[in-house]
């Protein structure tokens, strides 16, 4: 809501159900005399205010909360679900690269941080933070469905249970750690995006995006390796494969930066969103995901 200062007129910011980028300003005398309909759809508590305060004009301000549906937003988390579990699967097959050798889940997992940076930037920390535990409660789901296909009798004319396991039955050891590395990163990933948008107002998008992927890559490449690793592969080693997938993650993210920030903007144009996390409760133990119309930076 906000106050005419010529007018004098209360205006309020009104979205409509299900369209994912009608946010739209209307009188107070006009909502009460043209928009019966319109007005209809609020609560009668909030009829109460909105014709009190029409009627007579306080300094009052309603915070109400920004009732977002997207268009983009569920493609960006079933794709960035979808990456994370299926390079899980993938990175049993490992490849070449320039004389090293990296998982072939490497290529995929990499996108897991683009969307990231991309969500948190355009829908906040909260929606991040959803995201981040769905993928984990998806991931165990996963892991659990392999192993109980594993664990089930096979057909008499079916001869291929060896490749099955050898392509799913990940150790617990190598699971546990996934999952670990993931949680840790992912959300320091979202947390630094957040908190930086905020000291920066909204600018310097790349200064964000290039910090929180170093910071989150350092994080889950050391931390994978270590959980899963220390103890089965002999120090050396472990400190050359780890820096090897840690290069090549890095230099991969950063590549991707100006991609995307031009994703990122678009898809704040489109949806008319772009939310900064002020007053944030950013614990990553819990799953509250509600914006009011002061954080989208499109309409404040």
């Amino acid at each position: 809501m906000c106050k005419n200062e010529k007018t004098g007129d209360i205006h309020f910011y009104c979205t409509e159900e299900n369209v994912s980028k009608m946010v739209f300003s209307i009188s107070g005398s006009d909502l009460i005399s043209k928009r019966h309909d319109l007005l209809e759809k609020f609560s009668t508590q909030d009829k109460i205010k909105i014709i009190s305060m029409t009627v007579i004009p306080q300094n009052n301000i309603i915070v109400t909360e920004m009732q977002s549906s997207t268009i983009v937003f569920p493609f960006l988390a079933m794709l960035f679900g979808v990456c994370l579990v299926v390079s899980n699967v993938v990175s049993q097959k490992l490849v070449p690269l320039f004389n090293f050798t990296v998982t072939a889940g490497d290529f995929i997992y990499i996108l897991t941080y683009i969307l990231g940076d991309i969500i948190t930037e355009v829908y906040g920390y909260k929606k991040s933070r959803q995201l981040i535990w769905s993928v984990i409660g998806a991931n165990m789901v996963a892991f659990t469905a392999y192993k109980l296909a594993i664990i089930l009798p096979s057909s008499p004319f079916w001869n291929n249970q060896s490749s099955f396991e050898t392509i799913l039955n990940s150790s617990n050891r190598i699971i546990v750690s996934s999952l670990i590395a993931y949680g840790l990163s992912e959300f320091a990933n979202s947390y630094l995006i957040a908190k930086i948008k905020i000291l920066t107002n909204g600018s310097r998008i790349w200064l964000r995006i290039i910090t929180a992927s170093i910071f989150a890559i350092t994080i889950d490449n050391f931390c994978f390796m270590i959980f899963a690793y220390y103890g089965v592969l002999p120090v050396n080693e472990l400190i050359k494969s780890s820096s090897i997938e840690y290069l090549f993650s890095l230099s991969a993210e950063l590549l991707c930066v100006p991609i995307i920030i031009i994703i990122a903007n678009n898809i704040k144009k489109h949806e008319k969103l772009d939310t900064i996390d002020i007053n944030t409760n950013f614990t990553p133990f819990s799953l509250d995901g509600k914006y009011t119309i002061k954080n989208n930076k499109y309409v404040s």
